[in-house]
């Protein structure tokens, strides 16, 4: 990735988040659905935070099983098994000087066998940063990981949007693919 390149489509970001754009959003097409129990274990060991477990439960599920908490392999297991609909993962993550906060959603798209991974990105950090450019170059490079730990299709970044890509092919105008 060359994010010089990149920049003149991302700049954005800045503005946005001075605007009052809480967060922007990393998001990637189609996830390997076995990956989330390795990729939520090792957000885990690299985390100055994370919590991953709270959950969008199925109407199927009664409450006594909501309120346990379970390891990452058990949540896994019941996000395929249809019995969580959107898999949270919260994390906070110290990277070269900066604290970022970012939330992972994971959810099941219409696409059959089709997972994505909608990443959010707190605005906070970047604006409150020496270098706002240089804070969202770190963001876009841990967008990057968590694509490729994720075994992710594509990558796109984009503002607070309802409108997804849905496909690595897909050109929407407010999103930049980056892989």
């Amino acid at each position: 990735m060359d994010f010089e390149k990149l920049w003149p489509d991302l700049e954005w970001v800045i503005d946005e988040l001075k605007d009052g754009m809480s967060f922007f959003e990393g998001y990637v097409t189609s996830i390997a659905p076995n990956r989330i129990a390795a990729g939520v274990s090792k957000i885990d060991e690299a985390a100055v935070r994370c919590d991953y477990h709270q959950h969008l439960w199925s109407s199927v599920v009664v409450q006594a099983d909501q309120v346990q908490e379970y390891s990452p392999e058990e949540y896994e297991k019941r996000f395929r098994e249809e019995q969580i609909v959107l898999f949270y993962v919260d994390y906070e993550k110290k990277i070269t000087g900066n604290t970022f906060n970012f939330k992972l959603v994971i959810e099941e798209n219409d696409a059959p066998s089709s997972t994505s991974l909608e990443i959010l990105c707190y605005g906070e950090a970047v604006l409150n940063s020496r270098s706002p450019k240089a804070a969202v170059e770190k963001v876009i490079l841990e967008c990057c990981d968590l694509c490729e730990l994720f075994e992710g299709d594509a990558l796109f970044i984009g503002p607070d949007t309802i409108h997804y890509p849905r496909s690595k092919d897909d050109k929407l105008q407010e999103w930049t693919r980056i892989i």
